[in-house]
């Protein structure tokens, strides 16, 4: 009796840990990141855009005002943030 149960305990064990790796995953496993790449789907206009870029896309705009424009944040975005001048005081309590 003692020796059949030896045996037989290790072959559940085994029987248990190989059909606990063999489920199928649940729904909420299966569509895990569906909403997000539904999001980042939907925030695109048109897909084909880049297939066919329209020649005319800044038409009667003025390229001297474009060229600044783009200067202007090519020049912001490569400076550095300007620290306060004067300190900041925090008082607490009287």
């Amino acid at each position: 009796m003692t020796r059949n149960l030896i045996l037989t305990c290790p072959l559940l064990v085994a029987i248990a840990i190989a059909s606990s790796c063999s489920r199928q995953p649940t729904v909420r496993a299966a569509e895990f990141g569906e909403t997000v790449r539904t999001v980042f789907d939907h925030q695109i206009y048109d897909h084909e855009a880049p297939l066919h870029p329209l020649p005319d896309t800044v038409a009667g705009s003025d390229p001297d005002r474009l060229n600044a424009v783009v200067d202007a944040y090519r020049e912001g975005a490569a400076r550095p943030l300007e620290t306060p001048q004067r300190p900041i005081n925090v008082n607490i309590g009287n």
